[in-house]
């Protein structure tokens, strides 16, 4: 008796189209393969991870702004979806995901102020009154990615100082020698200069070593 082949489904990938990035490492299957915790991927949706939708039965349940639409099995395949299996393929492993500018960024913030005990450092500077809201002030600018994440290369400011001390850059270099020295400034400056952009690897790092600093200090 010849068995039934399984049966397979799911749209063809447009010129250019790639799938996303949650379902890069993952291996497609049949439909009929698939079970509660794989991925199911519609043209019109992002991956969503397969579930219980009546007792027996596998699908998916999506929320949208409070209405719930549950979609079972079949109806995933009327929809001509993509199935893909929620373990990583043998031999294979899954690769660590290069943090995002912004995600840095708001590691790099967190830790500078964090670091100050979200206090001003340029309170007794300009005659102005600091304000309330902390911010990460960059000494040199943050366009440049060989120091946009280097400790040495920001300080907890307010608000209004920060606004004044980006728009008096003289002003801003007497302060920031006041504060860090001049050996601090000469030595970023040098790494400003000979430093490059960094690797995938390097922000991988950097985000882990953050994160780590950021969890001793809110553990403090």
């Amino acid at each position: 008796m010849s068995r039934t082949p399984l049966k397979r489904t799911g749209f063809a990938l447009k010129p250019g189209e790639r799938k996303p990035r949650i379902l890069k490492d993952k291996k497609e299957i049949p439909y009929a393969k698939a079970q509660k915790g794989d991925y199911v991927w519609m043209r019109y949706g992002k991956p969503r991870k397969l579930g219980y939708v009546k007792p027996g039965e596998i699908g998916i349940v999506t929320d949208r702004k409070g209405v719930f639409d549950i979609y079972a099995l079949d109806q995933c395949i009327a929809e001509q979806a993509r199935f893909f299996t929620s373990k990583t393929p043998k031999g294979g492993k899954p690769k660590e995901r290069c943090p995002s500018v912004a995600v840095l960024d708001k590691l790099f913030s967190d830790y500078i102020r964090m670091k100050s005990n979200f206090e001003c450092e340029l309170w007794k500077f300009g005659d102005v009154r600091c304000s309330s809201q902390m911010q990460c002030s960059h000494i040199i600018s943050r366009v440049y990615q060989s120091t946009r994440w280097d400790v040495g290369n920001a300080i907890c400011a307010c608000a209004v100082h920060h606004r004044l001390q980006h728009n008096q850059p003289t002003l801003q270099t007497e302060w920031i020698k006041d504060i860090l020295g001049e050996d601090h400034l000469d030595a970023l400056h040098e790494r400003h200069i000979l430093g490059r952009k960094p690797t995938t690897e390097e922000k991988i790092e950097m985000a882990k070593w953050f994160r780590a600093q950021i969890a001793e200090m809110q553990g403090k």
